[in-house]
């Protein structure tokens, strides 16, 4: 309000403005929440006609704060509104019209964008076929369909009324194949119609009979076909059969590939895209993860832009523990500033039970302090210039910026990282609130083609790094790393933070790995030791705790448990493992430098570390140790099992001379990593 006392029209607005942020990020109290909407239509009220599209728009969210559902319909319906014509109340239109079910003017306004305005918008020919059903007029749908010009929204929106039941409409199949008639030689063909073959109206026999008779004359022409192939696969495909079909295509548009444009997208990698799928979808042991990276190398080797071979990549190269290897590609893929909100996470996730590696975390950590800045220019111009479509989305960007699980993640490693690494205190370092926390992490980016109705391949469990985690991940290890700050001292906190973490180590059950849950605990019976350090009870009581990641470190190093399987859970659990006694050993430590001035068990806590470094900290070394020294044996019999497989693929001329040397480097290059991250892990001290 302080700005509105200025007069200025522009301070009015900015006033406003600000009313429907702090509703908006919920930072209003429960006063202002009442007031702030009637202030704000008194305001705007008072400053009318208003002057230009961007004071509309400010319009429309003051209605949108006030709960004026109606008001707003009616606006967005008038004339000022369509002689701006501006896209993001254009945006505004069809759910606000809906929302007060007016489907005549929803209708009309639909028809005005797509034929008087000419703007083939696929989110209004939805809305349309809305209109159409709520009005009962199914005869007037297809008949505005069928007379639109052919294009991509009109033949695909015959699908969509084919898929609502929509009457008159033509049968789904046929829809869909002169769908992909028009538009074989697109890429977004795929994408477009895959939704509908789950579809129980949907006839796959019938789909698989006409992809039979296309004339694959085109190299795109031909990926759409064979992935809309692997789309209906058999549950019993024969992999290698397969991938020798694949590999024969992507032969055929090597011409293609030489004579594009660096960083043009080589259709043909799709070829070996679902290929790698097919393996492993089929199995994800390490001999399956290490023939996909073969073929996926070979598309890199070849393509250097290759977006979706790169992700995968770096997919199974953390999965197998080759942390350098993944780390290569992910630089390759250069993201940076926004993109590490929603990207970042396929690299950083649990990054420090692969390779504890501070450069790559503070380097996603710095993008979010550039990029906080970055917005805060970004708004005060959008003030000045009074751009409120833009000050809305930089505003939300800056608050999920500031407080995001992907932020929250890389948090996390950094101060996991802290437990093996000397490095700089970084005061920008927050703790998240967990009902604050916006998650903007893509996970379907991936190229996969999941059967209609199954799970992706990506999401696997012997694909990812443990289970999906998420806000509450975030927030059980923010708990355990603020008690770790009061832990010597026992500050007023300690107990409530104690408490809190048993709870949060209950509600993160679905999020946590075992051996993540074995640590949580181990910090929570240490933070109860801390509340009371001369019960002798609660070292006890710790050391049995501890004592039971013992036999699961042993099956980390065993051979029988191994066979030649050694990969990303067992380096988990021996990171986790280490970064827990050194949380240990840290606390007896700093204790006995403040025996003057804290009172505790002085026996109990001297005898702590020796236990330690007799018991699982030698135990993690042993297992470290026992793994690197089995590696001869179990590189050569994988290198033996890939080079063999990759022989009788069927490549022919320079990808038949490259494909073994792919296959060599990737086996040694995963051996080259692990044995790095086993003999890190061997060089850490207690």
């Amino acid at each position: 309000m302080a700005l509105h006392k200025y007069g200025q029209r522009k301070y009015t607005l900015w006033a406003v403005f600000g009313f429907y942020m702090a509703l908006k990020s919920g930072s209003a109290s429960k006063a202002e929440k009442m007031i702030f909407p009637q202030l704000a239509i008194r305001l705007f009220d008072g400053m009318k006609p208003l002057l230009n599209a961007q004071e509309g728009y400010l319009q429309a969210l003051v209605y949108q704060i006030a709960n004026k559902k109606k008001e707003l319909a009616e606006f967005l319906k008038s004339d000022q509104v369509k002689t701006w014509d501006l896209l993001d109340l254009n945006v505004l239109i069809p759910p606000a019209l809906e929302e007060v079910e007016d489907w005549e003017g929803l209708q009309s306004h639909c028809i005005d964008y797509l034929v008087e305005k000419k703007r083939d918008d696929w989110n209004h020919w939805k809305a349309l076929l809305l209109t159409f059903e709520k009005l009962n007029t199914p005869a007037k749908a297809i008949e505005f369909i069928t007379s639109y010009k052919k294009s991509q929204n009109s033949l695909l929106a015959m699908v969509e009324a084919a898929s609502r039941g929509i009457s008159g409409a033509l049968p789904i199949n046929e829809a869909a194949e002169n769908y992909f008639n028009f538009m074989s030689k697109k890429r977004s063909t795929f994408p477009d119609l895959i939704k509908y073959f789950s579809l129980k109206n949907f006839d796959q026999a019938k789909w698989l009979a006409f992809l039979d008779q296309v004339d694959c004359n085109d190299q795109i022409v031909k990926v759409n076909v064979e992935k809309f192939k692997f789309l209906h696969r058999e549950d019993n495909l024969d992999v290698d059969a397969f991938v020798k079909t694949q590999v024969k295509n992507y032969e055929q548009y090597q011409v293609q590939l030489k004579a594009k444009d660096a960083k043009d997208y080589h259709p043909a990698d799709d070829f070996l895209l679902i290929s790698a799928l097919a393996i492993l979808e089929q199995s994800q042991d390490k001999v399956s993860l290490e023939k996909a990276a073969v073929l996926l190398e070979l598309a890199a080797l070849n393509d250097k832009h290759q977006f979706f071979v790169r992700l995968w990549l770096v997919r199974i190269y953390l999965r197998l523990g080759a942390f350098n290897l993944a780390k290569g590609h992910y630089k390759i893929l250069k993201v940076s500033k926004i993109q590490h909100e929603s990207l970042s996470h396929f690299m950083l996730t649990r990054l420090t039970s692969i390779f504890p590696d501070f450069g790559v975390l503070y380097d996603a950590f710095e993008q979010y302090e550039t990029a906080n800045n970055e917005i805060t220019s970004y708004l005060l111009q959008a003030f000045e210039k009074g751009s409120y479509t833009q000050l809305e989305s930089m505003n939300d960007l800056q608050r999920i910026m500031k407080s995001s699980v992907s932020r929250g993640i890389i948090q996390v490693e950094i101060r996991k990282t802290k437990q093996f690494q000397t490095i700089p205190k970084l005061e920008a370092l927050t703790t998240l609130k967990i009902d604050g926390m916006a998650d903007s992490r893509d996970f379907d980016i991936m190229f996969d083609i999941p059967r209609p109705g199954q799970e992706r391949t990506s999401q696997l469990p012997g694909l990812t790094l443990g289970p999906k985690l998420g806000q509450k991940w975030v927030n059980v290890h923010q708990i355990k790393y603020n008690i770790l700050k009061s832990l010597v001292k026992g500050t007023e906190d300690l107990k409530i933070e104690s408490d809190a973490l048993k709870q949060a180590i209950s509600d993160s059950e679905d999020e946590v790995t075992e051996i993540e849950k074995w640590s949580l605990q181990v910090v929570h019976l240490l933070s109860v030791s801390a509340l009371d350090k001369k019960k002798d009870q609660h070292y006890s009581t710790l050391l049995a705790k501890l004592a039971e990641a013992e036999p699961i470190v042993a099956r980390a190093g065993s051979q029988s448990e191994l066979q030649g399987q050694f990969s990303w859970p067992q380096l988990h659990v021996l990171y986790t493992v280490l970064e827990t006694v050194k949380i240990v050993a840290d606390y007896a430590e700093l204790l006995g430098k403040h025996k003057s001035s804290i009172q505790f068990n002085t026996a109990a806590v001297t005898a702590l570390k020796p236990k330690l470094e007799n018991g699982l900290y030698a135990q993690v070394r042993d297992s470290a140790a026992a793994i690197k020294n089995k590696r001869d044996v179990t590189v050569q019999n994988e290198l033996d099992a890939v080079v063999n497989w990759s022989g009788k693929l069927g490549f022919t001329g320079v990808f038949r001379n490259s494909i073994d040397h792919i296959a060599e480097s990737v086996i040694e290059g995963i051996a080259v990593n692990q044995d790095q991250a086993l003999t890190y892990i061997r060089s850490i001290k207690l």
